[in-house]
C-alpha cells in the first residue's frame, strides 16, 4: 500500500503520537508537540495543572515512546505558547529535533527552515 505519514501540529501532535504509536506508519511530523498538556497550562495560568483532579492531563510522552517511525520533530525557539523545552524529552535513535531559531508558534511555517526540513525527511529513505 502507499506509505502513511503522521502530521501533527501543536495540540495535533498529541493525536498525531496516539495514532502513530497504534498504527504502522513510514513517517512522523511533529510541530511544536507538547509532553503533557497540563505543564503547558500550569506555566501559563500558575496553577498546579497537573495535580488538579478536573484538568485533562493529556501525556503526550506515554504514546511517544511507542512510536517506532521516524520521527521529525520541529519547535519555533521563540515559541511562546508550547516553549522549546516542552519537546526536549522527546529523544531516541529514530527521532530528529529541529529548533527554528527565531519562530514562534504561529509562524514557523513561514520559515524557510521549517519546509527544507521537512522536504528532506521527507526525501529521506525510511529506516528500519
Amino acid at each position: 500500500g502507499k506509505p502513511i505519514i503522521v502530521q501533527g501540529f501543536s495540540l495535533g501532535t498529541g493525536l498525531a503520537l496516539h495514532v502513530s504509536a497504534r498504527r504502522d506508519v513510514e513517517k512522523v511530523i511533529l510541530t511544536a508537540p507538547y509532553d503533557r498538556l497540563c505543564h503547558i497550562m500550569a506555566a501559563r495560568t500558575a496553577l498546579p495543572a497537573c495535580w488538579l483532579p478536573f484538568v485533562q492531563k493529556w501525556k503526550a510522552i506515554a504514546d511517544f515512546d511507542k512510536v517506532n517511525a521516524p520521527l521529525l520533530m520541529l519547535h519555533g525557539g521563540a515559541d511562546g505558547l508550547i516553549p522549546p523545552n516542552r519537546s526536549e524529552q522527546f529523544a531516541g535513535p529514530n527521532v530528529t529535533r529541529i529548533v527554528v531559531p527565531d519562530a514562534g508558534h504561529n509562524d514557523i511555517g513561514s520559515y524557510p527552515a521549517y519546509g527544507a526540513a521537512i522536504e528532506a525527511f521527507l526525501r529521506a529513505a525510511a529506516t528500519d
